[in-house]
């Protein structure tokens, strides 16, 4: 629930206006502002949310505060559906094996699981996990008709679906839309058995604490209106679901949204059969804003999103885990995603949602981007919460894009100055927009609306986000060495600014207060605790330290499963430039339960996979391990298999 504590009047504005007229900065504060306290919408349906691509749950756990702080309102998980392989890369998760929760996979276990959702309901964050319904995992194969072999992993955890393939897949490579997916097995989703399967897997997950869900590739799975091929999969699975969790938590709505790339296809027009069950994709909205964003800001106000429904339906973004994979040469500079994801962000009615950047190799476990973070990109989640319900107003002054959103007691603006090269100091037209004093949320700076105009000084990245609110001395902390895994003790500088007030806390022991920075020494495994308060607002950061005990001399890898060795065949695959090859080439030391290897930097990198007992890897490829890690750098030193 939004909160405002008071609007000045006038003759306020006035004295405060005399009381600083002596300061030489023009854009120094007039007015102290008008109290308004950030929160978040009470619904993801009003809300913005981060897809967390490839976290783990515990990481995305540590980082609810400033997930918070950021104004997110929802956490997207990668699948949690028990993945291909363990999970060895990330499409392997977009492969499922089950249709359940991984007891254990490299995003964590279910009480992991479970635990991130308990958590995040105390900061008021809805937890939305990725859903793979459409298909199954896949051997890489063809059958003699061309289809995908369902991999045999399958049959451990649904023998029933891989028992009967006949019956729970489908078989025509000529197949619609809805009845063949391109390379994987495609399910047989009109099938009364596999509905079945997959609402208990979306029950499962509501009861593990989960608010919604993404249904991957949801335009390939059929409604009761298609044309072609109708089954009632989404009224038996999705529709059930809803009314499970409405009772279970007292009325409250789930959010649930289906990838939707492009058009329907197969003929398909009517949207509104699945806009009746769920939110859909508008990938291409961001293209038509991209149009005007360094050429001309008329064409971002005429930019149409591409789905034919209305705005409440969308789930809008500027990128996506697809097309940042996809566009590896391409990516957007930090100045051009702040201006699109601030049009994006400012739009009436429709869920945004922000792509937290991964590495090049797509690690999983691994935060590669904290760009959630900045205001750059949380002022302008800041403003889409504060004006949920009210009116949309789009122009553009010249070179500038201007959103007012106004309601009967408040009025904002978000404003993209497309050519922000040619100069950050503009004048610009804001014809709704009552007259007074507002705040820059990005830089501080003050500026006064008069007969509808303001002269605005931008950021750098030609984005200003105006509003009556004062945020300049919202408390930060920033910490040189974020949660890791480590074998040498070391130290790390916290800062805070704009605080009051400001301590640090390892465990459970007493806080120790400090102002401005601070040194900790990380010399154990801990939890480190860091607050900060500056009046009314305050943050708080959560950082996991895991210290590691190795043998020297060796590239260790721990909490390797012992079963692995003795009910297994485990086999390293090594490379060395473009040259690889299988080894047994490691020794097992029980009493520490440390897998050894010797010289291992001699490799440029190696994975490791596990085959039934008594196979023999030969040559130089091998088919259909039982599973097998992700890419282990040699370099490293240690490698945590915990889940492996």
């Amino acid at each position: 629930m939004k909160k405002r504590l008071f609007f000045l009047p006038l003759l306020l504005v006035s004295t405060a206006l005399s009381a600083c007229g002596s300061s030489s900065d023009p854009y120094a504060p007039k007015d102290p502002g008008d109290g308004y306290v950030d929160a978040l919408p009470e619904s993801l349906n009003d809300g913005v949310f981060l897809q967390a691509f490839d976290w783990t749950f515990n990481q995305i756990k540590d980082n609810l505060g400033a997930i918070k702080d950021a104004g997110f309102k929802g956490v997207q998980t990668s699948p949690v559906q028990t993945p291909k392989s363990g999970g060895a890369v990330w499409y392997f998760f977009y492969q499922p094996v089950s249709f359940t929760i991984a007891e254990k996979s490299p995003l964590g276990t279910k009480q992991e699981l479970i635990d991130l959702c308990t958590e995040a309901d105390k900061y008021g964050i809805d937890i939305v996990v990725d859903v793979v319904f459409n298909h199954m995992a896949t051997t890489g194969g063809k059958d003699s008709q061309g289809l995908a072999i369902v991999d045999p992993e399958v049959g451990q955890y649904e023998p029933e679906i891989y028992n009967h393939q006949d019956l729970y897949f489908h078989h025509s490579p000529n197949g619609s839309v809805t009845q063949f997916y391109s390379g994987l097995p495609d399910l047989n989703t009109g099938n009364e058995y596999v509905q079945e399967r997959a609402l208990s897997f979306l029950k499962e997950c509501i009861d593990a604490g989960v608010d919604g869900f993404r249904f991957d590739a949801a335009k390939h799975i059929e409604t009761p209106e298609d044309v072609n091929t109708p089954s009632d999969f989404w009224p038996n699975t999705l529709g059930v679901a809803k009314e499970y969790y409405k009772e279970k938590f007292n009325g409250k709505e789930l959010f649930a949204y289906g990838e939707i790339l492009n058009d329907l296809d197969g003929g398909r027009k009517n949207l509104s059969s699945y806009t009746k069950y769920m939110k859909v994709t508008d990938n291409g909205y961001i293209g038509n804003v991209t149009a005007g964003t360094s050429s001309d800001a008329s064409k971002i106000v005429s930019a149409q999103y591409t789905k034919n429904t209305t705005p409440e339906n969308l789930v809008t973004w500027v990128e996506s885990h697809d097309t940042y994979i996809e566009e590896k040469s391409s990516h957007s500079t930090e100045k051009k995603l702040a201006k699109n994801w601030a049009v994006v962000a400012s739009r009436k009615d429709t869920v945004p949602m922000f792509f937290a950047r991964c590495d090049d190799k797509q690690t999983i476990g691994k935060i590669f981007s904290y760009d959630f973070e900045n205001d750059l990109f949380g002022a302008a989640n800041r403003f889409h919460n504060r004006f949920v319900g009210a009116e949309e107003f789009l122009s553009s002054d010249g070179n500038v894009f201007v959103n007012e959103r106004t309601s009967a007691t408040d009025g904002g603006a978000l404003l993209v100055n497309v050519r922000a090269s040619q100069g950050l100091k503009v004048s610009v037209k804001l014809p709704h927009l009552s007259d007074g004093y507002y705040f820059d949320q990005i830089t501080n700076r003050q500026f006064e609306v008069k007969n509808h105009k303001a002269t605005v000084y931008f950021h750098e990245t030609g984005v200003a986000v105006l509003t009556r609110s004062n945020n300049s001395h919202r408390p930060t902390i920033t910490n040189e060495n974020r949660s890791c895994t480590f074998m040498n003790d070391f130290k790390t500088k916290i800062t805070v600014t704009n605080a009051e007030t400001a301590y640090y806390k390892i465990n459970d022991e007493q806080p120790v207060n400090f102002s401005k920075s601070v040194t900790v020494n990380v010399n154990k495994s801990m939890t480190l605790t860091v607050y900060a308060e500056n009046g009314n607002l305050n943050v708080t950061r959560i950082y996991n330290y895991n210290k590691i005990e190795i043998i020297p001399g060796y590239f260790n890898i721990i909490n390797l499963n012992p079963s692995y060795i003795s009910d297994y065949e485990l086999y390293l695959w090594t490379w060395t430039g473009s040259q690889s090859t299988y080894s047994h080439d490691y020794t097992w030391n029980s009493e520490k339960g440390i897998l050894l290897i010797s010289n291992a930097e001699r490799w440029t990198g190696f994975l490791m996979a596990i085959f039934a007992k008594g196979t023999t890897v030969s040559g130089n490829t091998w088919k259909n391990p039982i599973k097998q890690s992700g890419d282990i750098d040699p370099q490293d030193g240690f490698y945590d298999a915990s889940t492996f």
